[in-house]
């Protein structure tokens, strides 16, 4: 457990967060741009001299009122929004350049393992001209790691990243988290990018915790309607089609959507935009997706005309996003058995 009582005093907000977050999966830190969220990175990390309050992390002690533990006794690996590889070094320096500095008692990980996970092997015989930006940031990722740290912070990993890059290193930081059990903070302003990766979510507003919790639940709360209402389901591999649709099982009902390389569970992100709601089942419909669900209530949408509609779905909290019109003339209520539909192309 990560136990924080932080005041910290910024040029146009003050930080003030008390609360307590996992150690274990992956916590995501999001808000608006200037919320606080690289400055309680770096709190955490002891690169804030002028933080005071309380850190504990598990049962040590990181900062007692402002008496802080250097950072070099936290043992924490940090990347940040640039790689910053030393370019004096050669790309395989560069990745070894933490774990030549840790003592040898401390080092969990090996070179070896680190290279496989991160599939850096075609990499290390690169000059640092030639390597992308997903590629600097999976070599910094190696690098962090191999200083065998007992919490990883990413602070904006996929800032600057186009989508080929973003996609490259997404499975690389669930494997990590995966293989690992390393604890990680990962902070984002793009709430799209760290719905599949994220356990646990934070949300910051001025310097202040708006609120935190398991992800598929908070996902659900009003505060997070302003990044675009979307929902996260779990679901495992079931089957995949000749006509190149893979389906998923999710609960005792199924999905499809175009093939994509799952090997049991997995997680899909649906946006509360393409989901649509009917009384009853559709038919002659060139939607594959019909799951029924239950009405549980209603909150608001950031247009006026609109509405978000909660539902469960074998146990899971889906949303819907349609016009106060439909909600009206569906006669939608609480406890009420619908049938929602989504585009298998809109599933992701």
């Amino acid at each position: 457990m990560i136990t924080l009582q932080l005041q910290l005093v910024r040029q146009h907000f003050d930080l003030n967060i008390n609360t307590t977050l996992p150690t274990t999966g992956i916590t995501a830190i999001v808000g608006r741009s200037g919320c606080g969220k690289t400055s309680l990175l770096r709190a955490i990390a002891g690169l804030e001299p002028n933080c005071q309050g309380l850190i504990q992390f598990n049962n040590q002690s990181w900062l007692t009122g402002t008496v802080a533990l250097p950072v070099e006794k936290r043992r924490i690996g940090m990347v940040f929004q640039q790689a910053f590889l030393l370019p004096h070094l050669s790309t395989e320096q560069n990745l070894l350049y933490g774990f030549n500095r840790t003592r040898k008692q401390q080092r969990t990980l090996t070179p070896e393992l680190i290279i496989a996970m991160l599939d850096l092997k075609p990499l290390l015989g690169l000059k640092q001209h030639q390597l992308s930006g997903g590629q600097r940031q999976r070599l910094a990722l190696g690098r962090a790691l191999l200083t065998s740290p007992q919490l990883l912070l990413l602070d904006e990993p996929f800032a600057g990243l186009d989508q080929q890059s973003k996609a490259e290193i997404l499975p690389f930081l669930h494997r990590i988290s995966q293989q690992t059990k390393i604890p990680m903070l990962l902070v984002s302003h793009q709430l799209d990018d760290i719905v599949q990766l994220a356990d646990h979510i934070v949300l910051l507003q001025q310097g202040q915790l708006v609120t935190q919790g398991p992800l598929q639940q908070q996902l659900s709360l009003q505060a997070f309607s302003a990044f675009g209402a979307m929902s996260v389901l779990h679901c495992h591999t079931a089957t995949s089609n000749d006509d190149t649709l893979l389906t998923l099982q999710l609960g005792k009902q199924q999905l499809m959507l175009p093939y994509q390389y799952f090997n049991g569970a997995c997680r899909l992100r649906v946006q509360a935009k393409d989901v649509a709601i009917s009384l009853e089942p559709l038919v002659n419909s060139s939607v594959n997706n019909q799951l029924q669900a239950t009405v549980c209530g209603f909150t608001s949408a950031s247009h006026p005309a609109e509405s978000i509609v909660q539902l469960q779905v074998e146990g899971q909290p889906l949303q819907a996003l349609v016009t106060n019109r439909s909600t009206e003339r569906l006669r939608l209520k609480a406890d009420m058995t619908v049938y929602v539909q989504i585009k298998a192309v809109a599933i992701y």
